[in-house]
């Protein structure tokens, strides 16, 4: 209903009595510091910037734009404010509300968001998104993404008032139906304790978000074992290509996902139990073979709730379809991965599951009904001249399977495990790890003085805590404590998920010291401690592989092959046992959880045990000559 214009005139000094604010102003929250600091201004030098009003009665206006310099008048205590008069309609009025205010950087984005619903709300003239954005100056995608925040739950929106999350975390939460957006509002935050104290919140930045819900509630559509257009597949739910969940139905807010991942589910919750994995999805079968609700109906396909820290990698289906094709072989690698089993072991369980598939396959053996015998057939078929740790390997995807068959109860025993005898099926080789000595230990030292100042703090952190590159390039800046030269390594960094504080020597220090100076040139933020340099990932955290390149490159110049990024971790246990520290010491420095998997790693070589022998013999001898003086007494 359009308001009626009684009296209007251009500019005047009106009393402030005379108006009243706006119901329709998108702007809701005001600053109470901010707006003391501008009554100061008003009482100084009066209001500068005349308001925007329009008339209501013969002597009443409503304030279209200059709301807090309204609040802040009345705190400075005018009596009059210069005003401009405009005749607007209701529309018009909202309109000059709406750019008005984002043209001003401290509006809520939440504010923007009901400004534009407001004006979608009209009944005449009725605007379109394209209208609006053509009207503020902004883009479609930018008016659609705040209208969307208007589906954040109040916990959310509480927390995106109180800045607890930025408008990227808002955005990503709003996209997603209500009854998730809880817990994906708590993956926003990370607990960080210090000293036994109570623990605070760190809001993690919005790729982990983002990389959360791709990991564990959006679901790639075109890997969907079934017609996606077909109604009738569950009559509840509908075809999904008409379904208004799914991201490809808003390209406006999923356009730039389309683009890079394809269309995908947002888990309307009939499908997903029955047909996806969280993060990844079956390549297509025909349902005529193998019965799509027999093949998918196991609870392992249900979506697992998982904390961001916890990264559930996708299957290359496309690399074992005899895996994907089997049901119980299928389901077995679908729980490896909901695990969190890393991209590597789960590539490498993948193959070996699939090259023993087919060894049944053509040997016209299923995987239920065999036994030892066929196991054995199956290692001899194995390639020529494969080393002893691939062979075990392959006897590791093989035995874990076997007791997963055992454990679901469709086999009453494991052919693949250990004899009563406690053999293992084929012997397992032990290798000394390669250490450097003296010798190219030098060479490796003159080849790293020539690397960068980043590089020789990395090479001096690897050595002094014994790191593994994981556990080196996932330091952050607040994993360091200089003052007393203590690091921590976080349980998620860790191969054994254990964490462990760990001392560095003054000199690693000296070169932290340098090394954190020349960090500021790249970037001021917290976060991770070691950035690359690249022009491609410039101030981007160093990667495993980058680090890997350059362990490679400097035993190339220092012409010791044997060397790499594991070298110094090897050598820096070795050195400790050297040095007289107990193995139960060792094994908790470097994080094991056996000790037999610190032996593995210790390698003292015959010369220092003929000197531990030498040492230990000289004091049985000397031992029992005092005893023979003692008889003879």
């Amino acid at each position: 209903m359009e308001t009626t214009v009684i009296n209007a005139s251009e500019y005047r000094n009106v009393p402030l009595s005379l108006l009243t604010e706006s119901k329709t102003n998108p702007r809701r929250t005001f600053h109470e510091v901010a707006l003391k600091e501008l009554a100061e201004s008003i009482r100084t030098q009066g209001v500068l910037s005349p308001l925007l009003v329009r008339p209501l009665t013969e002597n009443g206006f409503e304030i279209v734009a200059g709301a807090r310099r309204y609040r802040a008048a009345q705190m400075a205590e005018q009596e009059t404010v210069p005003v401009r008069i405009v005749n607007l309609s209701d529309a018009a009025a909202l309109e000059a509300q709406l750019v008005e205010n984002l043209i001003r950087s401290e509006i809520h984005p939440m504010e923007e968001g009901q400004g534009f619903r407001a004006l979608l709300d009209l009944d005449e003239p009725k605007y379109s998104i394209e209208q609006i954005a053509a009207k503020v100056g902004k883009t479609p995608v930018f008016v659609a993404s705040r209208l969307k925040l208007a589906d954040l739950v109040p916990a959310a929106v509480d927390a995106f008032y109180a800045n607890e999350i930025g408008v990227g975390h808002a955005l990503l939460l709003a996209k997603l139906p209500a009854e998730q957006q809880g817990s994906a509002l708590s993956a926003c935050f990370k607990e960080v304790y210090n000293n036994g104290a109570k623990p605070a919140r760190i809001l993690l930045p919005v790729r982990n978000l983002q990389f959360r819900i791709d990991s564990n509630i959006l679901l790639v559509l075109k890997d969907a074992p079934f017609n996606k257009r077909d109604a009738e597949l569950v009559p509840v739910a509908g075809s999904c290509a008409d379904c208004p969940k799914r991201t490809g139905h808003n390209k406006l807010l999923f356009g730039d996902h389309l683009g890079r991942q394809g269309d995908r589910c947002k888990l309307c919750g009939i499908r997903q139990p029955q047909v996806f994995s969280a993060g990844s999805s079956p390549p297509c079968v025909p349902r005529e073979a193998t019965g799509l609700l027999g093949l998918f109906s196991l609870d392992l396909h249900q979506e697992v709730p998982l904390s961001f820290e916890f990264a559930v990698h996708p299957i290359r289906w496309d690399r074992c379809p005899l895996v994907a094709a089997d049901r119980h072989a299928c389901s077995w690698l679908m729980l490896q991965s909901h695990r969190g089993l890393a991209a590597n072991t789960l590539d490498a369980y993948s193959r070996g599951l699939e090259r023993y598939l087919g060894f049944l396959i053509a040997h016209h053996v299923c995987s239920v009904v065999a036994t030892r015998g066929d196991i054995g057939l199956y290692v001899a078929s194995l390639p020529a001249g494969m080393s002893n740790a691939t062979i075990q390997l392959q006897l590791t995807v093989v035995r874990l399977f076997h007791a997963y068959l055992m454990d679901e109860g469709v086999r009453p025993a494991n052919p693949a495990a250990q004899n009563s005898s406690g053999r293992a099926m084929v012997a397992r080789h032990h290798k000394l790890p390669w250490i450097p000595n003296e010798e190219d230990w030098h060479l490796i030292l003159g080849s790293a003085r020539h690397e960068s100042i980043r590089n020789r703090t990395m090479l001096a952190f690897a050595y002094d805590a014994g790191l593994r590159r994981e556990e080196l390039c996932s330091l952050q800046s607040d994993d360091i404590d200089p003052s007393r030269r203590m690091l921590r390594i976080r349980a998620e960094t860790t191969k054994g998920r254990r964490e462990r504080v760990l001392p560095y020597s003054s000199s690693s220090g000296e070169l932290l010291h340098q090394y954190l100076d020349h960090r500021r040139k790249l970037g001021r933020k917290r976060g991770p401690l070691f950035l690359s340099e690249s022009r491609r990932n410039y101030a981007a955290p160093i990667s495993i592989w980058s680090w890997s390149k350059i362990i490679l490159q400097l035993a190339r110049r220092a012409g010791i092959g044997g060397f790499s990024t594991h070298t110094l971790r090897h050598l820096c246990l070795t050195d400790l046992a050297r040095a007289g520290w107990d193995i139960h010491e060792i094994a908790t420095f470097a994080g094991h959880r056996s000790v037999q998997t610190t032996l593995l790693y210790i390698h003292l070589s015959g010369r220092d045990l003929s000197r531990k022998l030498a040492t230990g013999m000289a004091h049985i001898h000397a031992r029992r000559a005092q005893m023979l003086a003692e008889v003879s007494q």
